[in-house]
């Protein structure tokens, strides 16, 4: 393991901590700094993403695919009010979203059962609408287009169709973002475990004793001492579509 390119995973890995601290705080813009973390570690090409520089062999589990769902199919889930969209499809996404009394929303990956590499796992389609985005596709456009690191002259479609807030205070694609960087600060347990031992097994056990894990950002505990619902990201797509 390379010691500056560990550093600087490092870095990433503490700017991504601070982010998820200030989104729980309700700083939400931080989605933006979060995306360029993420492009760092995830999706560079040239060099090799950061991450697969370190951890050459990783693997992580598969998403759930996305699937469409006749609406009527919710009839019984309390969270969904059909309404006048009782013609229409649900798109669910694999991700699913906690949504807090007092405002915080947080976004977790939902898991299938393989695992696949690094380059394969982030070009996984997480939405197939308007078009098919993966998860590459996201983070480049938040990180490129849409504030990250650069804003576009002209409006980017595909990033406008992510804003879409749907039944959440936050917009599709910055709880997906959000559900991306709980991905990878739980890599980060792992890789800084791994440098501290001076291993390079990819298989260490994870000390859920640690400092860096017991100090890791999450939603205020005292969050979950109220009534909160979870529920699976979705869009609502007019039938036909």
């Amino acid at each position: 393991m390379i010691e500056w390119e560990y550093k600087e995973a490092l870095e990433c890995f503490n700017i991504i901590e601070t982010c998820l601290k200030c989104i729980y705080a309700g700083e939400t813009h931080m989605c933006r700094v979060l995306a360029v973390q993420l492009r760092i570690l995830l999706c560079e090409k040239k060099p090799k993403p950061l991450l697969l520089r370190l951890l050459p062999d990783i693997k992580i589990s598969k998403l759930k695919e996305v699937k469409y769902i006749n609406l009527n199919e919710y009839n019984n889930n309390e969270n969904l009010s059909i309404g006048t969209y009782s013609d229409s499809l649900i798109m669910e996404m694999p991700f699913e979203t906690m949504h807090f009394f007092n405002g915080i929303e947080d976004c977790s990956v939902v898991y299938g059962n393989d695992v696949i590499e690094l380059e394969k796992w982030v070009d996984q389609i997480i939405t197939a609408y308007p078009v098919p985005i993966t998860i590459r596709k996201l983070i480049k456009l938040v990180a490129e287009k849409g504030g990250g690191a650069h804003v576009d002259k002209n409006q980017e479609p595909l990033l406008e169709a992510l804003r879409r807030t749907g039944p959440f205070k936050l917009n599709i694609g910055d709880l997906i973002i959000i559900a991306l960087s709980k991905v990878v600060q739980k890599i980060s347990f792992y890789l800084i475990q791994m440098y501290e031992s001076q291993t390079d097994s990819e298989n260490i056990i994870l000390n859920k004793e640690h400092p860096r894990v017991l100090q890791a950002t999450r939603v205020p505990s005292n969050c979950y001492d109220y009534p909160h619902n979870i529920v699976n990201l979705f869009l609502i797509l007019p039938s036909g579509k």
